[in-house]
């Protein structure tokens, strides 16, 4: 006769039968929690990001559309003021004197006009900080002289000489092409007194008969440009592209 022999399974304790359900709920719901609160916090990032991008972008072309508008809104008042017969465009002594006062008055590279005659005259800021007077007739060749200056805008000696052609530059015939105010395209030059990359604001300029003059342009630099934006108080990580 056999006789069988039961193993007797290990009961667990009721204990751990309560609690151990319990727990894993708790587990799994706090687990869940953390989840949701990370990705909500995630996406409350991102969309904090996004605003900031956007707040930077609007702050930048704020600023930067006034920045702009000072170069044609100069070029209307001198135009307004050579129309009227207030600026004697024939009087390029005077005339550079009055561009070295607003040059004083903006942060401007260069203030100046070119005639219908060949003639011209500005004032400009060669080195970002010295401002001289340009004076050129249209005869070639040297016919351009830069002039050093003492504190009243005054001519003290020439400092370069150098050729210029105003129907052959488009600094000149881009805007008197347009017939109206635009930004050339921008100009790139190796003058005497250096490199010279720069935006140009420019627009014709008319007599009180509407008889064409010439034209008025105001330069910025693109070196004073991204001081400007530089200038701008964005994160001290931050970036400005213009495109």
């Amino acid at each position: 006769m056999k006789t069988h022999h039961f193993s007797k399974a290990k009961a667990l304790p009721l204990q751990i039968v309560l609690v151990v359900p319990f727990v894993i709920q708790i587990f799994a719901a706090v687990s869940l929690v953390g989840y949701l609160s990370f990705k909500n916090g995630q996406r409350a990032v991102n969309d904090l990001a996004e605003q900031l991008i956007d707040r930077t972008s609007e702050v930048v072309d704020e600023h930067l559309k006034s920045y702009l508008s000072i170069p044609q809104t100069l070029n209307q008042i001198n135009a307004d003021a050579i129309r009227r017969g207030i600026l004697d465009v024939q009087n390029r002594q005077t005339l550079g004197k009055y561009f070295w006062d607003q040059m004083h008055t903006s942060d401007l590279t260069y203030i100046g006009i070119g005639l219908t005659t060949g003639e011209g005259v500005g004032a400009a800021r060669y080195d970002g900080k010295t401002i001289t007077i340009d004076d050129w007739t249209g005869k070639l060749p040297n016919n351009v002289y830069t002039y050093a200056t003492d504190d009243r805008g005054n001519r003290t000696q020439v400092n370069a000489r150098w050729d210029w052609e105003n129907s052959s530059q488009l600094w000149y015939t881009q805007p008197i092409a347009a017939g109206k105010p635009i930004w050339t395209k921008i100009l790139v030059e190796n003058f005497p007194t250096g490199p010279y990359i720069a935006a140009s604001a420019s627009r014709p300029i008319y007599d009180s008969q509407n008889r064409l003059l010439g034209m008025i342009a105001c330069d910025i630099h693109l070196l004073k440009l991204g001081d400007f934006l530089r200038s701008l108080n964005i994160s001290q990580v931050g970036r400005v592209f213009l495109l």
